[in-house]
């Protein structure tokens, strides 16, 4: 029986938590075998005060700073 745990930050909606659960159920069923009955997939939302990348709060000045340059960087690219 596989279970699938996704953690990310608050804000998807309901359909797209089930369409991503739906996605991922397909995926495991096709390359793992089994059958759909048995695929769980759990979603856990943790706050943004909760959660740090590269030592700052998501919710932190410095990674809002960080996530700026980093789409600046992108968006350059492209």
């Amino acid at each position: 029986m596989p279970i699938v745990r996704i953690e990310l930050l608050p804000g998807r909606s309901t359909e797209t938590k089930a369409k991503i659960a739906s996605a991922i159920t397909e995926v495991l069923i096709k390359e793992g075998g089994g059958s759909r009955e048995h695929c769980i997939v759990l979603f856990e939302e943790t706050t943004p005060d909760n959660w740090a990348i590269g030592g700052n709060l998501v919710s932190s000045p410095a990674f809002a700073e960080t996530m700026r340059a980093y789409k600046e960087r992108t968006a350059a690219k492209g």
